[in-house]
């Protein structure tokens, strides 16, 4: 089994003091991007690119994953769009039997399926592990 302890042994004849392996294990669980690590690390920390390199994936496999943090928006968003199709879907129906127009009807049928389509698709990539955050449709950019 892989701790952080057996990590900072593999590491710490390769000259990495435990000072730049908890930089980048506090990095990776606030979510931080892996390219901003790297640069932190061969920059700021004078490391090698070969030896950070290795560093991060064996943090990231400690971790659970490189983009576990990304999963989870994927997660979120994919089960607000299946809850949001869903319920057009239940308005189209008390459209349909209450008279309404059937251009009301139509417009909720098929906005509901692309919902539940957008839904389906990014729950999908989220349980693959394939979800990024540029995937996002209503990502503010800061």
């Amino acid at each position: 089994m892989l701790t952080l302890e057996s990590i900072k042994q593999e590491f710490q004849p390769e000259g990495i003091n435990g000072d730049h392996i908890e930089y980048a294990v506090s990095a990776i669980k606030e979510g931080t991007r892996r390219e901003l690590i790297m640069e932190n690390l061969i920059e700021q920390r004078h490391l090698d690119i070969t030896t950070s390199c290795e560093l991060l994936d064996r943090l990231y496999q400690w971790n659970g994953g490189e983009f576990k943090v990304e999963n989870k928006n994927g997660y979120v968003m994919g089960i607000f769009s299946l809850m949001a199709g869903v319920g057009l879907w239940a308005c189209s129906v008390f459209l349909f039997f209450n008279e309404g127009a059937l251009s009301k009807v139509i417009a909720t049928v098929v906005m509901g399926a692309i919902l539940i389509f957008y839904g389906i698709v990014i729950l999908a990539t989220a349980f693959r592990g394939k979800y990024r955050d540029e995937m996002d449709l209503f990502k503010e950019e800061i």
